[in-house]
Parts: structure tokens; sequence; C-alpha cells
């Protein structure tokens, strides 16, 4: 699926029908392609009564939750309405003291970027900042 592609989107939506889905699952973290999907989906009936819409915390995020706005009846809103929202902390967020991967991350040396420029240079014409 790809944001603003409306026929991605009708061609996924499709599927989950095809398939018979009641539960779906958004793993994203684009909260205008949620609005996207929402839309397409509302208008293929797969929103509301009888689906269940789990999304994941990067979409809508818990400190968005209270300022997220959707007007009333929109899309969005009806699938909004009941849906789940889950959140996934890698340790490192709630204990940074004893997280390996974290004390390695922190320890590397500008040496280490450099040695990865030259492992994986940048193709030639390539002006993207690194």
């Amino acid at each position: 699926v790809r944001e603003g592609d409306q026929e991605s989107i009708k061609d996924a939506v499709a599927e989950v029908i095809k398939e018979g889905y009641r539960t779906i699952m958004y793993i994203g973290d684009r909260f205008e392609l949620l609005d996207d999907i929402a839309r397409v989906a509302d208008s293929m009936g797969l929103v509301g009564e009888g689906y269940f819409w789990i999304l994941s915390g990067a979409a809508v995020q818990p400190s968005m939750l209270s300022s997220v706005k959707a007007e009333a009846g929109s899309s969005l809103d009806k699938l909004l309405d009941g849906a789940a929202v889950f959140t996934n902390f890698d340790p490192f967020v709630y204990n940074s003291t004893d997280d390996v991967f974290l004390q390695a991350w922190r320890s590397q040396a500008p040496q280490m970027v450099e040695h990865l420029k030259f492992k994986s240079p940048k193709p030639e014409g390539d002006d993207a900042a690194v």
C-alpha cells in the first residue's frame, strides 16, 4: 500500500474482504496513510460493526490520542471508534542503563561512521545527506 495511491489501497482492502478477515491490523507510522485507508475501507464496507481494527502506536502515538481530531461520522472517526492502539517499547525506552545494545550504540566512535561510509559509499551523483 502506498500513501496517496487509492488503487493500491483498494487492492489491499479488496484482498482483506476476499479472504474474509474481520480483524485488521495496521502497522505503519503514517497517520495520513491511515486516513487514506480509512476512507477506502469505509467506502468498501470494511469499517464499523463486525470489524475490529488494531493500530500501531507509531501511526496513532499515545501523545497524539488526546488531540487526534476526526470529523464526527467521518471514515477515520468510524475506524478509530473501538479500535485498539498498541505501542511497542524497546527495552532502552524504560531501562536505558541496563540495555546492552544502547550502551554499544552510544559507545561508537566517529571512526565507525567513516568505516561505514568506506564500506558502503554513496553512488556517484547521489547528493543526499549522510
